[in-house]
């Protein structure tokens, strides 16, 4: 059921909630497709969590009376805010791309709101060897999907300034789609299905261009919060690059990878998704053990550290 909260600078929150059981909260991308896609493929959780989705500001149903407002650092006051409002001590954190980052710059300066946080295929401004990393998985998938690498690298050459409205940001968007999946033709059929609303385009404008304004990676080490790093193996490169960097550099962190899936790894690979981050929230975090007391240093693959199923 949908409800909406009022901000202080008289914007207004659609949120949701769905389920029972301890809170948690399912951070989307702030560059405009709001929450609609979780709510609906992410219901799994509700059957053990309590879990709160929200339109970031700009996205959705959620208002915004001035555009210059729709940034990571304001995501971040929203979401503290929408959790004030609630009036919970501590939850669960879940984000997701872009809402990851969002979720990361939240945890480094509300790390005592948190129980645990969960990365599902997570950004951050960009790493060492990203810019390669990507131009390579795209020169990869180009002879498959030429149509999708064509656009993709149009739009990023122009900082995604050769849209005109949210229909065509939206079209866009499913034309590259192919490049997120593990099985392109299966990933297009689940979002066709879900007759999504549009994205909104003046959110990805925005979004764009105040992004390197507010880098995470400085906070990385400090952030003390049980961490859960989970990719698809045939995700974007660059962003395989950032799940690397958060394993090194965040304190208390399990990673898992899953195989056959892409960005949106619940979708695809659904029987192996859901029971490991049930797993990692509801049990008791156990810093893993190795010789040099280091817990990502030489765990072996399919260990707690990293997992790949």
């Amino acid at each position: 059921m949908s409800r909406y909260l009022s901000l202080p600078d008289h914007n207004q929150l659609r949120y949701s909630v769905q389920g029972t059981g301890p809170l948690l909260v399912v951070q989307p991308p702030g560059w405009g497709c709001g929450s609609y896609l979780y709510e609906k493929t992410l219901a799994e959780l509700a059957k053990d969590f309590t879990v709160v989705t929200y339109d970031p500001r700009g996205s959705g149903d959620s208002l915004v009376l001035s555009p210059r407002t729709i940034n990571i650092g304001q995501h971040v006051e929203d979401l503290a805010f929408l959790m004030d409002y609630i009036g919970v001590e501590t939850f669960h954190l879940l984000g997701h791309s872009h809402g990851g980052w969002i979720a990361l710059l939240y945890a480094a300066h509300h790390t005592e709101r948190l129980e645990k946080l969960v990365l599902v295929c997570g950004e951050m401004e960009s790493v060492d060897g990203f810019d390669v990393a990507q131009q390579t998985y795209l020169t990869s998938r180009k002879q498959v999907f030429p149509h999708a690498v064509e656009q993709m690298l149009a739009a990023a050459s122009c900082s995604y300034a050769n849209f005109h409205t949210d229909i065509d940001f939206t079209n866009w968007f499913y034309g590259v789609l192919p490049l997120y999946a593990h099985k392109a033709n299966e990933l297009s059929l689940q979002f066709s299905a879900l007759s999504m609303p549009d994205f909104s385009y003046q959110a990805l404008q925005v979004s764009q261009q105040t992004n390197a304004q507010f880098p995470v990676g400085e906070f990385l080490c400090g952030i003390d919060v049980p961490t859960l790093v989970i990719n698809g193996t045939s995700d974007f490169t660059g962003l395989r690059l950032m799940a690397e960097r958060f394993v090194d550099q965040l304190p208390k962190v399990k990673q898992a990878w899953i195989e056959n899936a892409g960005h949106y790894p619940w979708m695809e690979q659904p029987d192996n998704f859901f029971p490991i981050v049930k797993s990692f929230l509801l049990e008791e975090f156990q810093e893993p053990n190795s010789a040099n007391n280091d817990p990502k240093g030489d765990a072996p693959v399919g260990s707690e550290v990293d997992m790949h199923v």
